[in-house]
């Protein structure tokens, strides 16, 4: 998935910090740790309990790492 498609994601209610997807907003259904495809890599992502300067209603979700898809 392309980063712009989290962009204007409906009621997003989390955002995501670092990594080829910085500052995509997604919906998500549980806190959880969140993993997609980007290119040739898996990335992963994980939920903090930050308070985000730019979306402060927003789950921050924190770069964690990438592996070979």
């Amino acid at each position: 998935m392309s980063k712009e498609q989290f962009v204007h994601h409906r009621q997003p209610n989390a955002v995501l910090r670092g990594g080829p997807l910085a500052g995509g907003r997604i919906r998500v259904e549980r806190i959880a740790p969140y993993v997609d495809l980007v290119e040739a890599q898996r990335v992963f992502y994980r939920p903090t309990a930050e308070v985000d300067e730019e979306f402060p209603n927003l789950v921050v979700y924190a770069f964690d790492r990438a592996e070979a898809a």
